[in-house]
């Protein structure tokens, strides 16, 4: 049976056919399967091309590629698959490629570090922000991977513009003192490392030998939590955000007093050494610092607050305060922190085991000024098992706080009168009711501020909602 070039319809041949004709036969038929593939492939262009979006301009679609595209959302190797036009235009722009979020995989090891060649060749010489993380639970196998890749990434350390790793191996460590000439890490702006889990951070040394001399000349940005405080080695007068954790009170005061140019500052787990004689930091004089506008600190016990009382931050706008241990730790330091600056504190997120209602409206008296009040009473493990806050049945989330505090309604004067936002977590000692109408006056018919943008009340005991509870809550979010 032979087939019709015109119709595609199988046509009888009299007579008999040889192996040799029947090869034959199949090869034209391969060939006319592969002219019809050609051909849908042409008609489908054409169907692309009619559509809305085939008709933008090359800069119109490359900024809506731009901004479709984040850690969560398909790479540029997905814009590529769409079609001809996309794949040539997502080929050849290396804006789309200097974004790297890297999943490193001791099962495609091989393909990843090919793939990074070509992306990064991709990059141009734009600066590159990189993001490296573990596809699966660090373990030798993948760790040894890392330095694979790592090899990679330093041969364009010139082009480095931020870098943050979930995990760095130590045997990596090596790989980031880049000595060449030109081959420093001249655009970086931005580390974030953590060493593998599991790690203690007294024991854990960071890759300090990347940040010697002129290596990182305009370094601004680093994170090194989990690292030993005191091996950390920075250009700090350069820096403009620090984070670290486990530091005493003058080192903190110390990272200050280092970084002239700090404007936002995290400090974990800052603690005040045993044995310290008196309440002081022994830094002497108190240290101003004019530059730093967002402070961020977690005490390991209330004495640590004298990392508040040793400094005056007169550009300080944002401040939270977080304190680990179980004891009930006042807060006059902050009191005391923003009468010395004589700052204009915005925002103010405050986290520990007490609720302590008196406490905190003095606080607040001090800081009219407040747009956004966070304020948090975690979970603590006590000695006899029992996990909970250290409040009474009776303490909580008021509502003679709230009304004092957020107001709600037209004639309810209150302290905080610009407050946008007011987020709460922990007991909540009065009816559901109460919490929505003093927040929903706050919001539409408040005459004596701002009115109330959002609001976060949650708690982890049972919370007693009545059917119109519910669906005042349900209304309030669709009117915004």
């Amino acid at each position: 049976m032979a087939i019709c070039e015109e119709c595609g319809q199988r046509t009888r041949v009299e007579g008999p056919q040889t192996v040799d004709e029947l090869k034959a036969e199949i090869e034209h038929v391969e060939t006319l399967m592969q002219s019809l593939a050609t051909h849908r492939s042409g008609l489908r262009r054409r169907i692309n091309s009619l559509a809305p979006i085939s008709r933008l301009p090359p800069e119109i679609l490359l900024l809506v590629f731009t901004h479709c595209l984040s850690p969560t959302t398909p790479g540029p190797l997905f814009l590529g698959a769409i079609c001809a036009r996309w794949r040539a235009l997502a080929w050849g722009t290396p804006l789309l490629w200097s974004k790297l979020v890297l999943r490193v995989s001791r099962l495609h090891a091989p393909a990843q570090l090919r793939l990074l060649e070509a992306w990064l060749l991709r990059a141009g010489t734009l600066p590159l922000h990189i993001h490296i993380l573990p596809w699966e639970d660090s373990d030798e196998a993948t760790l040894a991977s890392f330095r694979s890749l790592l090899e990679v990434l330093v041969s364009r350390a010139p082009y480095w513009g931020s870098i943050e790793c979930d995990v760095l191996p130590p045997h990596c460590h090596d790989l980031l003192r880049v000595t060449a000439p030109g081959a420093i890490f001249a655009q970086l702006k931005r580390v974030v490392f953590r060493p593998p889990k599991g790690a203690i951070s007294t024991f854990s040394e960071p890759p300090s030998l990347m940040f010697e001399g002129d290596r990182v000349p305009v370094l601004e940005d680093v994170d090194l939590v989990g690292y030993d405080f005191s091996s950390i080695r920075l250009p700090w007068k350069g820096l403009r955000v620090f984070r670290a954790q486990f530091l005493t009170v003058v080192e903190g005061v110390g990272v200050l007093r280092m970084c002239p140019g700090l404007e936002r500052c995290v400090l974990e787990n800052v603690y005040f050494p045993e044995g310290h004689g008196g309440t002081g930091t022994g830094m002497g004089q108190q240290l101003v610092h004019a530059g730093l506008e967002i402070l961020d600190v977690t005490l390991v016990k209330g004495a640590a607050t004298a990392l508040l009382d040793a400094v005056s931050l007169p550009s300080l706008k944002e401040l939270g305060l977080h304190y680990v241990g179980t004891e009930s730790v006042p807060l006059l330091p902050v009191i005391s922190l923003v009468s010395r600056s004589a700052c204009v504190l915005t925002k103010l997120a405050v986290s520990r085991s007490v609720f302590g209602e008196e406490d905190l409206v003095r606080c607040l008296e001090a800081l009219p000024g407040l747009v956004e009040l966070s304020i948090c009473v975690r979970e603590v493990a006590h000695p006899w098992g029992h996990v909970g806050p250290e409040v009474e049945e009776e303490e909580g989330l008021s509502e003679g706080f709230l009304r004092r505090v957020v107001g709600g309604g037209r004639g309810h004067s209150c302290m905080l009168p610009g407050l946008r936002r007011f987020g709460y977590e922990g007991p909540v000692g009065c009816e559901m009711r109460v919490v929505l109408d003093v927040l929903e006056g706050r919001w539409r018919e408040f005459g004596g501020g701002v009115r109330l943008e959002g609001a976060r009340v949650a708690s982890r005991g049972m919370l007693r909602m009545e059917e119109e509870d519910v669906d005042r809550v349900e209304k309030l979010g669709r009117d915004g």
